[in-house]
């Protein structure tokens, strides 16, 4: 690859990675907007939800990148698996409030900052003793899709043969 293509390659890597960064500075702000409150099981959220995505997926028989998908069926897959995912990060998100943020609402001082830590800290490990500390690959039903900029090709591919990257 040239250096023309390993610098757009980056500059791709680096807009994805910055928009991920976006979003979920976004979430800090609403939910510091709406509560006064710095979250810190926001980004345990996301994970949690994300694992959910990738069972939601595993229950339609979909793991790794074992089936490409395409038409109705890729649509209606996709479409259960983010409503499943949405469905438990907001039920995770009520929950969270309900149970330990509610009753910290008049208290006054970092009390309610430093219980998100812990709740943090009760996410993240409820995940890594049910799912263990390994790699998975998420599963990925896409077909290959290309663009092509010049002497630069970006390609998707969702086939077995070569799993998912860009």
């Amino acid at each position: 690859m040239s250096d023309y293509g390993v610098l757009l390659q980056q500059v791709v890597n680096g807009l994805s990675l910055g928009a991920m960064y976006a979003l979920l500075a976004l979430g800090f702000t609403l939910v510091y907007g709406i509560l006064e409150l710095i979250n810190f099981a926001h980004f345990n959220v996301f994970m949690v939800s994300s694992f959910v995505g990738m069972w939601a997926l595993e229950f339609l028989g979909i793991s790794g990148q074992s089936r490409v998908l395409t038409g109705y069926v890729l649509a209606g897959t996709l479409l259960f698996a983010f409503a499943v995912t949405m469905l438990a990060a907001g039920v995770l998100g009520v929950v969270i409030e309900r149970l330990s943020l509610r009753p910290l609402r008049g208290v006054p001082g970092t009390a309610a900052m430093i219980t998100t830590i812990g709740v943090s800290y009760v996410l993240f490990n409820i995940i890594l003793l049910t799912v263990g500390a390994g790699s998975a690959n998420y599963p990925n039903p896409l077909p290959v899709v290309r663009w092509q900029f010049g002497e630069v090709t970006f390609e998707l591919k969702g086939d077995a043969r070569n799993g998912a990257r860009c």
